[in-house]
C-alpha cells in the first residue's frame, strides 16, 4: 500500500518538509518512507523542497484564494513535477507561456488530481492555469514509446468568463468513461467554484495542436456547495455505459451536511435542460461526499459497489453502497464508524478495487490524516448454506391417529423430518473453512403467520429448537420430531416451518453468510378436499330482522319502533354448496347501542361476544357440503349511545378453505324510531261560591280566612311504546288580576309547592308560594280544618324567565290597586238567557301568572303522573269587584317538554287549560227581562186567591171557636202601668 504525505519530511538531505511517501505491508506493520528522486545534486542525487526557487520554478508563497476548500497538502510546491514512469522526466506547464505568473501558467498546480484508466491514459488535474480557471491534461503512458500517442491534450484556455470563468478550479477532480459510447471514452473534470455551485465539464480529444472539445456541462443545484469537488464514474447498473457520482461535499440542508449526486444514462443529456439524477445525503456538518472510491463487487452480485467518506461525522464515516441492476442502491448497506475519541478526519481519502488478502474479494484503504493513519478493511467472504428437508411424513397427517414412525407409542399425532446443510461459496474451497454453524427452527410463530402454534418439538416443549454444529463437511443432517396439540380446530391451513441457519463468528476474518440461508417447508393434514387436497367450499349468507316491518321494496332497509319489542332477533342462514369448509366462522359486527343477549335458535352452535360489537359463532370444522344452517340471534338496545339514529347489522361468514362465493356477507340497517305519546289532560274543584265580608290582607291569619280552597291537578300518561325521560311540565298559575300596577289583588293563593308524583316542582319566583305565611286551623285533635294533602319541602330555585318588571317581590297589596276591574263582558248562555261573566285568563291579560315547572325523570309507557295544585280562592277580591256578575272563570294552563327531540309524537294534545267558576253567593240585581203587568197580574191573583180561601173557611166556621166553662181560666185583671196592654180582650 501506497500512502502520500505531503507535508512529510522526505528522507533527501537538505530538504524541508518537501512531502514524502510510505509503503506499507498488508501485515500489521509500521509503514517506511520510500526514497525518492528529486532535482539531481552534483553528487548525483535529486533533491525536492518547498523552499528554494530558480529561473525555472514559480515561489511557493503564491497562493490562491479559497485555500480552504484545496485539498490539505495539495499545494505542498505549488509548482508540481509529474514524473512519468520512463527515463525522461516530464513536466506538464513547463515551456507553456508563464511571463503573466498566475494569468498564464506560472502556477499550474498540476497533480492536483490524478486518474489512470484502463486503457493506459493519464489524467492530471491542474485547477491554477490562468486566474485558476483550471484545465485538464491528457496524455497516454501505457505502451512502446514509439507506437503511442505522445501527444498532451489539454482542456480550453483563454482570458474569456466562457466557458471556463475566474476561479472555477477546474481540474480539483478528474475521471474518465464511457458516458456517451460504449467504444469512446470521454473525459470529465470538476470545476467546484465555477459559477459559485460548481460545474462538470465532459471533453473529447481533438488534435494535438487544438483543446479538447467541450461535450457537456452539468451544473451544481447549490451556492457555495463545491459541487465537483470529487467525481467518480463507474457502470453500477451493467448496462455497458458509465455513470457518474459527482460529490459536493459543502451541500447544507436542514439535517444534512454534503451530499453525492449519481447521474444515470449521460447519453440523453442535453447541455439546455438538466440531468435527470438522484441525491444521497449525508448528516449535517458531515461533509458527506468528500472522498469516493469504487469498491468494486464486494457482494459478489455481479455489479459494482461504492464507498462514499464523510470524514468530518463525528470522527468521520464510511457509507457502502451496492450497485444492481437500477443502479446504486440509496440505502447504505453497510456504515463503516471511527473509534470515538481515537480517530478523527477517518474516510478523509478512500481507495478501493484491489484484493489485499487474496480471497478473492476487494478491499477498502482508508485515511485519516489528522492522525497519520491507515486503515485496511478487507472485505470478508460470503458463502452460501444450501438446505434440504426430507420426510415422507409432510403430508395427510392424521389427527385421529397417534404416533408416528420416530416414536409410535406416543398419545399425541407426531411426524419426523431431516433437515441437512451443505456449505458453497463463490470462490470455492469451502473445505478449507474453518466455521461453525448454529441453526434454529421455528414452528409457526415467525414473521407473524401464527400467534400460537399448534405443535411442539420432541427435544423442547416449546416452538423453538436450536442446535449447534462444528463439523459439518461436506453435509450434515439432523432429526426433529414434531407432536400436535390436541384438539386444534385449524386442520386446513398447512403447519409451516422456518429452519434458519447462521455463522458463529469465531475467527477474524471468518466468513459471513449470505441472506437467503433460511428455508421455509411446511407439513399438511388430511383432508376431505378432493383429489388436488385444496377445498374449494361455496358458502351462502343470508340474512333478516323477522321482527321488524321492511322499509319500502329494500330487503335490507326496516324500521324499528323502540319499545314495541322487548328484544331484536337476527336471523342467519348459511348454506354450504361446495366442498367442505373448515373453521367455518360467522362473524356478526353490530352497533354500539346493540348488547348481545344469546342465541335463541342454533342447534348447539356457541357464539361468544369479541369486545363489545363483534358476535363470533363457530359454525363447524368442517362445515360439510350441502349442509344449512339458520341461527336466531338476540340483541337488547342500550339507550344513551350515539346510533345517529340507525342500528346496523353487518354479518359475514368465512372458512380456512378457499372461497368460491361470493355471497358471503349481508348488511341491513334499521330506522330507530322513539315513539312516545305523552297527553295532558286537567281537572279542577268545578264550581266554588264567593260571599260574604270583605277582608284586607292584615285580617288573614290561616288559609280558611282567605276563601273556598280551589284545587287544580294535571293528568299526565305516556301511551308508549317508548319512554319518556326528563319529562317537563309547565303551567301557568293565575295568582293574582292583572292590572296596570306591578301587583295586582289575589285571585289563587297557593298554600304549597305543587305535588306530583316521581318528580318535584319549583315556582318562579318561588316566593309565589304562600308569601303570606299563613296557616290551617287546628281543631281540636291537631288537625286541619279542613282535609287537605300535606306540602312536601322543596329548596328554594333561583328565579327563571322572570326579571322584577314581570313578578313584583311580596308586598302587601296597596288600596289603589283595588281601583282596576276587569271588565265583565255577555255571553248567551246555553239556556238562551244573556249572561255577564269575568274570565281570568294569562292569555288574556286579565291575570298575572307565575310559572312552575314540573320535571319527571322517566316515565315508561303506559304509565301516568299527576301534579295537584292547592290553592284558595281570595274571596274579598271577588266579592268587592264582581259580586255583581253571573260568574267569574279562572283558568290555569298546562304545556308538556320532551327533552328528546327525537322522540316522535302528537303535539296537540301536549297542552291543556284547567277552569274554576266562581258564583256570587246573593244576587244584587233583577232580571231584567220580565214585564212590570205580569208582575201586577201576579200580585193580584194571589191577592185574590187569599180572599177566596178565607171566605171559604169561614163558611166551614174554621173561625168560630166553642170555649169550654173552666173556672180556672177566669180571674181579674189589674192594669200595672199605663204601658201594658191586653194580650186578648172580650
Amino acid at each position: 500500500m501506497l500512502v502520500g504525505a505531503p507535508l512529510g519530511q522526505n528522507l533527501q538531505p537538505g530538504t524541508n518538509r518537501s512531502g514524502a511517501l510510505f509503503k506499507c505491508p498488508v501485515a500489521e506493520a509500521d509503514c517506511t518512507q520510500v526514497e525518492t528522486d528529486g532535482r539531481r545534486q552534483a553528487s548525483g542525487r535529486y533533491t525536492s523542497s518547498d523552499d528554494y526557487d530558480d529561473e525555472s520554478s514559480v515561489s511557493t508563497g503564491l497562493n490562491p484564494p479559497g485555500k480552504d476548500e484545496i485539498k490539505d497538502g495539495q499545494w505542498l510546491g505549488v509548482n508540481v513535477i509529474w514524473r512519468i514512469c520512463t527515463r525522461d522526466l516530464h513536466e506538464p506547464c513547463k515551456g507553456r507561456p508563464s511571463e503573466k505568473a498566475h494569468e498564464q501558467f506560472g502556477v499550474c498546480q498540476a497533480g492536483t488530481s490524478l486518474a489512470l484508466l484502463d486503457d493506459g491514459t493519464a489524467l492530471i488535474g491542474s485547477p491554477g492555469p490562468y486566474t485558476w480557471r483550471g484545465t485538464l491534461f491528457v496524455q497516454t503512458i501505457v505502451g512502446k514509446y514509439l507506437d503511442r500517442d505522445r501527444s498532451v491534450y489539454l482542456g480550453p484556455l483563454a482570458d474569456t468568463p466562457e466557458p471556463i470563468d475566474k476561479y472555477s478550479y477546474l481540474g480539483m477532480s478528474v475521471t474518465g468513461g464511457k458516458f456517451f459510447n460504449k467504444t469512446l471514452k470521454t473525459y470529465a473534470a470538476g470545476a467546484p467554484r465555477s459559477h459559485h455551485h460548481g460545474q462538470i465539464f465532459f471533453f473529447n480529444k481533438l488534435s494535438s495542436d487544438k483543446p479538447m472539445n467541450i461535450v457537456l456541462i452539468i451544473d451544481g443545484e447549490q451556492f457555495g456547495s463545491s459541487f465537483g469537488y470529487e467525481i467518480l464514474s463507474a457502470d453500477l447498473n451493467n448496462d455497458g455505459y458509465d455513470d457518474l457520482i459527482v460529490g459536493a461535499p459543502f451541500y447544507f440542508g436542514k439535517d444534512q451536511g454534503g451530499a453525492a449526486y449519481i447521474y444515470y444514462n449521460l447519453r440523453n443529456c442535453r447541455t439546455d435542460t438538466p440531468c435527470e439524477h438522484k441525491v444521497l445525503y449525508g448528516s449535517l456538518e458531515s461533509r458527506f461526499g468528500f472522498s469516493m472510491t469504487a469498491l468494486g463487487d464486494i457482494n459478489k452480485d455481479g455489479y459494482i459497489d461504492v464507498a462514499i467518506g464523510a470524514p468530518y461525522e463525528g470522527g468521520g464515516s464510511i457509507y457502502i453502497y451496492l450497485g444492481g441492476k437500477d443502479g446504486l442502491n440509496l440505502k447504505p448497506s453497510q456504515k463503516l464508524k471511527a473509534v470515538p475519541d481515537i480517530i478523527k478526519t477517518f474516510g478523509y481519502s478512500l481507495s478501493g478495487g484491489l484484493d489485499m488478502d487474496g480471497n478473492g474479494y476487494p478491499d477498502l484503504l482508508v485515511g485519516a490524516y489528522s492522525e497519520d493513519m491507515i486503515l485496511l478493511y478487507k472485505t470478508r467472504p460470503i458463502i452460501d448454506i444450501d438446505i434440504t428437508i426430507n420426510s415422507n411424513e409432510l403430508k395427510h397427517l392424521n389427527t385421529s391417529k397417534p404416533g408416528c414412525e420416530a416414536d409410535p407409542h406416543s398419545n399425541s399425532t407426531c411426524f419426523s423430518f431431516y433437515s441437512c446443510f451443505s456449505i458453497s461459496s463463490a470462490e470455492g474451497n469451502t473445505d478449507k473453512l474453518n466455521v461453525s454453524v448454529k441453526s434454529k427452527i421455528i414452528a409457526e410463530t415467525f414473521d407473524g403467520y401464527k400467534q400460537f402454534s399448534r405443535v411442539w418439538f420432541k427435544e423442547n416443549t416449546t416452538d423453538l429448537y436450536s442446535s449447534f454444529v462444528e463439523h459439518w463437511y461436506p453435509k450434515k443432517c439432523q432429526q426433529d420430531t414434531v407432536y400436535v396439540f390436541e384438539g386444534i380446530r385449524d386442520i386446513l391451513s398447512p403447519i409451516k416451518f422456518q429452519v434458519t441457519y447462521e455463522l458463529v463468528e469465531n475467527t477474524t476474518g471468518s466468513p459471513i453468510l449470505n441472506q437467503s440461508s433460511v428455508k421455509v417447508f411446511e407439513a399438511s393434514f388430511q383432508k376431505d378436499c378432493g383429489d388436488d387436497d385444496i377445498c374449494q367450499s361455496n358458502l351462502i349468507l343470508s340474512a333478516t330482522l323477522p321482527q321488524l316491518t321492511v322499509l319500502a321494496d329494500n330487503e335490507d332497509l326496516f324500521v324499528l319502533n323502540l319499545g314495541e319489542i322487548e328484544e331484536i332477533m337476527l336471523q342467519v342462514n348459511v348454506s354450504n354448496f361446495g366442498e367442505s369448509a373448515y373453521e367455518t366462522e360467522l362473524y356478526i359486527n353490530h352497533s354500539k347501542s346493540l348488547s348481545y343477549i344469546a342465541l335463541d335458535k342454533g342447534g348447539g352452535i356457541q357464539c361468544t361476544t369479541i369486545q363489545s360489537t363483534m358476535v363470533n359463532c363457530s359454525l363447524g370444522n368442517p362445515l360439510p357440503s350441502y349442509k344449512n344452517l339458520s341461527l336466531i340471534l338476540r340483541f337488547e338496545y342500550k339507550e344513551g349511545t350515539d346510533d345517529q339514529g340507525e342500528l346496523h347489522f353487518y354479518a359475514f361468514v368465512n372458512s380456512t378453505s378457499k372461497e368460491l362465493s361470493t355471497q358471503t356477507s349481508a348488511n341491513l340497517t334499521a330506522s330507530v324510531k322513539k315513539q312516545a305519546e305523552v297527553h295532558i289532560e286537567g281537572y279542577s274543584t268545578g264550581h266554588v261560591v264567593f260571599g260574604g265580608e270583605i277582608k284586607g290582607e292584615a285580617a288573614m291569619e290561616h288559609y280558611e280566612d282567605i276563601g273556598k280552597r280551589v284545587l287544580h291537578s294535571y293528568y299526565i300518561t305516556n301511551e308508549g311504546p317508548w319512554h319518556v325521560e326528563n319529562l317537563t311540565v309547565i303551567i301557568h298559575w293565575p295568582w293574582q288580576v292583572a292590572n296596570d300596577k306591578p301587583q295586582g289583588k289575589w285571585l289563587l293563593y297557593l298554600e304549597e309547592m305543587p305535588i306530583i308524583e316521581g318528580g318535584e316542582c319549583f315556582a318562579y319566583p318561588s316566593y309565589a308560594i304562600n308569601p303570606l305565611n299563613l296557616t290551617g286551623k287546628i281543631d281540636g285533635i291537631g288537625n286541619t280544618a279542613e282535609s287537605q294533602i300535606m306540602p312536601l319541602r322543596y329548596p328554594n330555585m333561583p328565579d327563571y324567565n322572570f326579571t322584577p318588571a314581570s313578578i313584583p317581590p311580596p308586598l302587601t297589596r296597596r288600596k289603589r290597586d283595588a281601583e282596576f276591574v276587569v271588565t265583565p263582558k255577555e255571553i248567551i248562555a246555553s239556556d238562551g238567557k244573556k249572561r255577564k261573566i269575568v274570565v281570568m285568563d294569562c292569555n288574556l291579560n286579565t291575570a298575572k301568572c307565575i310559572e312552575i315547572r314540573c320535571s319527571v325523570s322517566k316515565l315508561n309507557k303506559r304509565t301516568s303522573t299527576t301534579i295537584m295544585l292547592i290553592s284558595r280562592i281570595w274571596n274579598s277580591t271577588l266579592v268587592e269587584d264582581y259580586n255583581h256578575v253571573d260568574w267569574v272563570s279562572i283558568i290555569s294552563r298546562a304545556q308538556i317538554q320532551l327533552a328528546d327531540k327525537s322522540i316522535e309524537q302528537d303535539i296537540t294534545n301536549d297542552y291543556t287549560q284547567v277552569e274554576t267558576i266562581a258564583y256570587p253567593e246573593i244576587r244584587q240585581q233583577e232580571d231584567a227581562g220580565i214585564n212590570i203587568l205580569i208582575i201586577i197580574g201576579a200580585v193580584l191573583a194571589g191577592i185574590l186567591l187569599l180572599v177566596i180561601l178565607i171566605v171559604i173557611l169561614w163558611k166551614l166556621g174554621f173561625f168560630k171557636r166553642n170555649r169550654v166553662n173552666d173556672p180556672t181560666l177566669s180571674g181579674n185583671l189589674t192594669r200595672q202601668s199605663e204601658n201594658e196592654t191586653p194580650l186578648l180582650g172580650h
